[in-house]
């Protein structure tokens, strides 16, 4: 397997890998990236975790470094859409640590954030813009964002994109864009709407195709119910109480879902807790602390809890809501049945969540029958 230093990426770009400790390229990176700096457009089918970020991320990186060219106000260089806020918070993170001592301009778009402060950014010319396609569709119907100028486009799970409904938005930001620009598309699965896309974008492309990992948790039996999610708080006090449970870890995907939970809980006697991101630290150890020796047993938690978290005797972990990166399914369920013990993972999904359960089960080689629906 080749480094970082084989690919043909600049210096400036290989010291910002290497502080970060990345020395060996996924397979993915070490195909894709070569790939990309020689111009090629690029079709990848590779699930979450594989690396996918790096690999378009760099090469973009120092293509555009070499552009000249001053970009004009409103106007964009580099264009990555992505689903959800979430994954574009993280694109934008990758591009501005890879992107170090390059001084390009980097900025992520997307709903539930104050357009104000986008428009300012925007105003100046932005080389690298990461967008949720209905934020993207707003900004350009308003003319706070022309396309004109890009070069390089990255759609980033398509699939998912299609899943969530953003079929007409995609379309009408591809019909924006200029013929002269290299594509790049990943995509976890090939239904028949990514491939109507890849087809339309992308021109004479180097494919690449990762399989997928296997979620391995043999000591975890792993369980699904349907529940209406206005039922879905009910549902599990009921199941606490029923089964007098003593530890189990409860995913949620917003901080304010958080605070709710944890009231409803408490005010129905259940010894429970919250950590997320808007708690502070001696807040967020206290509480986990609290759990660990047995005074709180249910530890309500956002995916910052997800990984690393290393807690003795969890004998259960429930996914209240499902995660929106499908790799954070795999670490969810990994805070049980740890140190050789057995454990339960059991997801409550919304009739709304049907399908992107099943995406999750396609990709991490499971097979759980959703049992209900639920009373």
């Amino acid at each position: 397997m080749a480094e970082f230093t084989q690919l043909g990426l600049s210096q400036t770009i290989e010291d910002a890998l290497s502080k970060k400790g990345y020395t060996q390229p996924t397979l993915i990176q070490a195909e894709g990236i070569p790939a990309v700096l020689e111009g090629k457009d690029l079709l990848a089918i590779s699930q979450t975790g594989s690396g996918k970020t790096a690999a378009f991320s760099t090469p973009i990186l120092d293509l555009i470094s070499k552009s000249k060219s001053k970009l004009k106000p409103y106007h964009i260089r580099s264009l990555v859409i992505a689903p959800t806020r979430e994954l574009a918070m993280q694109v934008e993170e990758s591009f501005k640590e890879y992107g170090k001592g390059l001084a390009l301009s980097t900025l992520a778009v997307y709903g539930g954030s104050a357009k104000k402060l986008q428009v300012q950014k925007l105003a100046k010319g932005v080389q690298v813009l990461v967008a949720t396609p209905g934020r993207l569709v707003d900004l350009i119907r308003d003319d706070k964002i022309f396309l004109d100028e890009v070069t390089h486009l990255v759609l980033d799970e398509a699939d998912r994109m299609l899943d969530m409904g953003f079929k007409d938005d995609l379309e009408f930001v591809l019909k924006r864009l200029p013929e002269n620009k290299q594509c790049l598309l990943f995509s976890a699965t090939m239904p028949k709407g990514v491939e109507v896309i890849a087809n339309t974008i992308l021109n004479n492309p180097h494919r690449i195709e990762i399989a997928p990992v296997k979620a391995k948790h043999e000591g975890i039996r792993q369980m699904a119910y349907l529940v209406e999610e206005e039922k879905k708080a009910d549902f599990l006090l009921k199941f606490l109480k029923d089964r007098h449970i003593k530890s189990i870890i409860v995913f949620v995907k917003t901080k304010s879902q958080a605070n709710k939970l944890e009231r409803h809980l408490k005010a129905n006697h259940i010894k429970a807790c919250a950590i997320h991101s808007d708690r502070d630290q001696r807040q967020r150890i206290y509480n986990l602390k609290e759990f660990q020796k047995g005074s709180m047993h249910v530890l309500v938690a956002t995916d910052i809890a997800a990984r690393g978290l290393d807690i003795d005797g969890v004998g259960y972990v429930l996914n209240f809501n499902l995660p929106q990166q499908i790799e954070n399914y795999t670490h969810r369920i990994g805070r049980t049945g740890r140190g050789g013990r057995r454990g339960i993972a059991i997801s409550y999904i919304s009739p709304s969540e049907e399908n992107y359960f099943k995406r999750i089960q396609k990709e991490l080689g499971l097979d759980i029958h959703i049992k209900g629906p639920t009373k």
